[in-house]
């Protein structure tokens, strides 16, 4: 009977060993959970920053994910939107030093669409459309509802992750500071797409004036010259030059990229 008991309690003390044993690694492996998670978020926010610090016109935004689980996907979500904001303000600077416009006025090209500059006039119609196309592009982007509808809540297994997922995204991508930003690049890229307009359209207006003087104008390709047959013609011509030079100047001088 003594040997049953001690055979008995010695069962009880391993059940009890084996418990505590179980308990200690459950702990240790919901510990290293939160551990792992920490280090996910920290990461993220290092990640997030550096997108946050680059210059949306001239930075590189490829999207490369640094973490993993539900974390990559908010860090995924996040580096497309910047890309998102970079790939269309780079749109509207491609436009404009696209070849076709900026060799509009060299005397090849004039004389070969002479006298009603339809090709250049219609270059000018499309970088006007791409233009536009890319700013409202970036409006959007802009928009409240646009940045937090980028996270699909259904994406995380349960509600308690997905608030959390989701708050920790909005505290990296839309506090205070972030939709002062947002506001202020907004504003900024209408104001750059007027000054886009008013260039393209002494574009326009050069384009008329030589279309209505054709008679009067030679195309020195040798020298790469315009020729008026009269100073008159010649003296307007200098001062439409002069007045795109001063907007072409002006485009983009109040706008900033980060």
């Amino acid at each position: 009977m003594k040997k049953q008991n001690k055979n008995i309690k010695k069962s009880i003390k391993f059940i009890i060993i084996t418990i505590l044993v179980l308990v200690i690694m459950f702990i240790g492996f919901i510990f290293m959970l939160v551990i792992d998670d920490l280090k996910q978020e920290e990461k993220l926010k290092t990640e997030i920053l550096d997108y946050y610090n680059k210059d949306l016109r001239n930075d590189d935004f490829s999207i490369k994910i640094k973490t993993k689980g539900d974390y990559a996907y908010v860090e995924q979500a996040i580096k497309q939107y910047y890309k998102g904001l970079s790939d269309n303000l780079k749109l509207i600077y491609t436009a404009l030093n696209n070849e076709k416009i900026v060799t509009i006025f060299s005397t090849v090209n004039l004389e070969s669409d002479r006298p009603d500059f339809i090709f250049n006039h219609t270059t000018i119609k499309n970088t006007r459309n791409d233009v536009s196309k890319a700013i409202k592009n970036i409006n959007k982007l802009c928009e409240e509802k646009t940045i937090k509808g980028l996270l699909d809540k259904e994406r995380f297994d349960d509600g308690d992750d997905a608030e959390y997922y989701y708050d920790f995204y909005l505290k990296l991508i839309y506090t205070k500071d972030d939709k002062k930003d947002i506001k202020k690049l907004k504003e900024q890229a209408n104001s750059l797409e007027t000054q886009i307009n008013t260039y393209l359209d002494k574009l326009d207006q050069m384009l008329l004036f030589l279309q209505e003087n054709d008679k009067s104008i030679t195309y020195d390709q040798n020298n790469q010259v315009i020729i008026f047959k009269n100073t008159s013609l010649a003296t307007e011509w200098k001062k439409l030059t002069v007045e795109l030079s001063e907007i072409a100047n002006n485009v983009g001088k109040e706008t900033t990229t980060t």
